[in-house]
């Protein structure tokens, strides 16, 4: 047996694979070893880690040993002119070696991952950045740490100016990388062709030849090899973006007393009231009228806050009103847009927030007034202007303001003691303990729960999820104007209808980022469709025999291109809003993170595609800590902060799911955590669940179905993310 064995596990290396390609580990021409050739591939995949998959067969007579981190590089040759260059490139993340028989003869089985993982598990340092494009932000990290793989700087697009980010020592290199790319709507990538770091536009980089009919691998007829495909998946014509606490500035409310009432709505939720006072103090005034309606171009001005009026609304750009059909309607606009009330989207631009110095009053006619936030006086420095021959104010700030007595209230939480003004976290809802008198004006001051930052169009209404809302958990993304270029952003990226193609190619040199030249001439129909060009998304690459159709052996490509603005898929682009990048030197699992993805720590998701009401309905799930090498390995204790719920269909009754915690080897439950989606989410639906629970290497997460309608959707119902920090 020992010979035939041999035999069958012998490298199957051969002089045409030798002319082919070539693998290099550490440097060193490790081809010869290669065990069954077909079983060489490699992908790439924009948004994700790339992955190799490595044969190796070590005979008796041979002490390579190859390990963990072990540097992987993969060339194609061209046996015209003996060039070569390099296709693949990353480290060893996983081996597994078959033992085949007594004297030695072993097969290694190699996984890669490509070299972005390295920035995932170096931390950005503590620094801060002001007014800085994104591109200066992106070149600063990438030239934080030093890299073993002679990685350089290729093409760095400037990208959007950002406002601030801070980061604190706690954010990996290139999860800050790919929030930067997220804000700027460009690809950052490692481009293993020429170990260059690229941040640029999905326009920037050509790909080195055109796709005609003739490159096209086809076996006679185009097949399965030529594909074209269209989803309304990715489409979004209106983006909202859920803010963490704090982002919004403190927003301030004013209330006229009637000597009876107690309890006030505040205009959105509340995570913390600042401030409450009653005074007898008058308001600083102003009024602004329109003489004739405005016209397209004119700006109002009221404490630094400049609204443009506009023919026909672009909703990625805030304070924009609306021109009415006649002057009383722009009056009316005016009035929402300064208070960010009823009507955004069409009287005025959806990321209009409201103004944080005056109020506007409901208008008489084309005139409306102003009414200072601040108490008394204060508000007579409120200043306003215009830019208009249509509109005028009725002076250059807020007059009339006039100091009163003044009580401040005490403030706590509902239910625990006696205040002057209670509420409850979350809530619009505030009571007082006195009713303020006729006349006398309530001020607040509070901190939004969170607010919706909006970016959206009017086109196409329909085609898909025309409005979607997501939150934004990174934690170094905290002021409006950031948030704001993040909505703007993304609504860019999946405002076109997206459609793919998939084909196969024989001939080298594509890679993701790159932007394919498409001028076909058959298939019949493909042409008037295809022609133009597309942005290469995702390679597939697997070594193929020479035969009837290519002489020579070669890699068999399986290329996606996509032709919309958009850069990975939509729920990807959602995960680059969660900031929770690796801790603890903790490694990616290959394919599963992206730019800026969670590595295998953070997160951890079910996807339920089976709602019937049982027991272990997903994916058994383990929890692989991070690890440092040495004699022994440790492995790192990981502690869950939440579990995020997002419903991806409607379903016709509540969806109740419970997931269950046991340890290593024990069949015993140790914790659970029961979430209920309600039957009257919409698509889209996102809840957190908040666990603080600390895990260990190989907990084993598994999930039960409590209540449901039963519905079985083989793209998934809901999914359940358990995020670590």
């Amino acid at each position: 047996m020992p010979a035939p064995l041999f035999r069958m596990f012998r490298p199957y290396a051969s002089a045409g694979l030798e002319a082919g390609t070539q693998l290099k580990i550490n440097g060193v021409n490790r081809t010869s070893i290669i065990h069954d050739q077909t079983q060489l591939s490699f992908t790439a995949t924009m948004g994700q880690r790339g992955t190799c998959s490595v044969p190796l067969c070590l005979d008796a007579d041979n002490p390579y040993d190859p390990q963990i981190g072990d540097y992987l590089e993969i060339f194609e040759l061209d046996p015209s002119d003996d060039s070569s260059f390099r296709v693949w490139a990353g480290t060893t993340d996983t081996r597994q070696l078959t033992y085949i028989d007594d004297a030695g003869l072993t097969i290694a089985d190699l996984t890669g991952v490509s070299l972005e993982q390295f920035y995932d598990t170096q931390m950005a340092p503590a620094q801060e950045f002001n007014a800085t494009d994104a591109g200066a932000i992106a070149t600063a990290l990438f030239n934080s740490t030093a890299n073993p793989f002679g990685i350089t700087l290729g093409t760095v697009d400037s990208g959007v100016s950002i406002n601030n980010r801070v980061f604190d020592g706690k954010t990996s290199i290139w999860s800050g990388i790919a929030q930067l790319a997220t804000d700027s709507n460009v690809i950052a990538y490692i481009d293993p062709r020429d170990l260059k770091f690229y941040f640029h536009a999905r326009d920037t980089r050509p790909a080195p030849w055109e796709l005609t009919s003739g490159e096209i691998f086809t076996t006679g007829t185009f097949g399965t090899s030529f594909r074209y495909k269209q989803s309304r998946s990715d489409f979004r014509d209106k983006q909202v973006i859920q803010t963490v606490p704090n982002t919004l500035p403190p927003s301030g409310v004013v209330y006229t007393g009637d000597g009876a009432t107690l309890a006030f709505t505040l205009p959105g939720p509340a995570t913390q009231v600042i401030s409450a006072t009653v005074t007898l103090s008058t308001q600083a005034t102003a009024t602004g009228t329109l003489a004739t309606n405005l016209a397209n171009g004119d700006t109002l001005t009221i404490g630094g806050q400049v609204y443009t009026a506009v023919t026909a609304i672009d909703n990625t750009v805030a304070n924009q009103i609306f021109i009415g059909a006649a002057n009383t309607d722009t009056a009316t606009n005016c009035v929402a847009a300064i208070n960010a009330s009823a009507g955004a989207g069409t009287l005025y631009s959806t990321p209009t927030q409201a103004n944080i110095s005056a109020r506007a009053l409901t208008p008489v006619g084309a005139a409306f007034d102003l009414q200072a936030v601040a108490i008394g006086a204060a508000g007579n420095a409120v200043a306003i202007s215009e830019t208009s021959s249509h509109f005028s104010w009725s002076g250059a700030t807020l007059t009339g303001g006039v100091d009163g007595t003044v009580v401040s209230l005490s403030i706590g939480i509902a239910g625990m003691g006696s205040f002057g003004l209670t509420y409850s976290p979350g809530s619009t809802s505030i009571t007082l303990e006195t009713a303020p008198a006729t006349g006398a004006l309530l001020y607040i001051t509070y901190v939004s729960a969170g607010g919706s930052l909006d970016s959206g169009n009017s086109a196409a209404i329909g085609l898909g999820i025309t409005s979607q809302t997501i939150a934004s958990t990174a934690h170094n993304v905290t002021q409006q104007v950031d948030v704001e270029q993040q909505a703007a952003a993304i609504l860019s990226a999946f405002s076109i209808l997206p459609g793919t193609f998939t084909v196969v190619v024989i001939r080298a040199g594509l890679f993701v980022g790159q932007l394919l030249t498409v001028n076909l001439t058959v298939p019949a129909r493909a042409a008037s469709l295809l022609n133009g060009d597309w942005l290469v998304q995702d390679i597939v690459a697997n070594w193929v025999e020479g035969f009837e159709f290519t002489e020579t052996p070669c890699f068999w490509y399986t290329v996606t291109c996509i032709n919309s603005t958009q850069i990975s898929p939509y729920q990807d682009t959602l995960a680059r809003l969660a900031d929770t990048g690796p801790v603890n030197n903790q490694q990616p699992t290959p394919g599963n993170t992206g730019d800026g993805f969670a590595p295998i720590a953070a997160p951890r998701t079910f996807l339920v595609k089976d709602s019937t009401v049982g027991t272990n309905i997903a994916d058994i799930v383990p929890i692989v800590t991070p690890m440092t090498l040495g004699s022994p390995v440790v492995r790192a204790t990981l502690v869950g902060q939440e579990i995020v719920a997002v419903l991806k269909v409607a379903i016709g009754s509540d969806l109740t799911v419970r997931i269950n915690k046991t340890s290593q080897g024990s069949p015993v439950i140790v914790d659970t955590w029961t979430i209920t989606i309600p039957s009257s989410a919409a698509p889209g639906y996102i809840s957190e669940t908040f666990i603080n629970e600390q895990f260990n290497h190989l907990d084993v997460l598994s999930a039960d179905i409590l209540a449901s309608d039963g519905q079985i959707v083989e793209a998934g119902i809901a999914s359940f993310t358990v995020v670590f920090g």
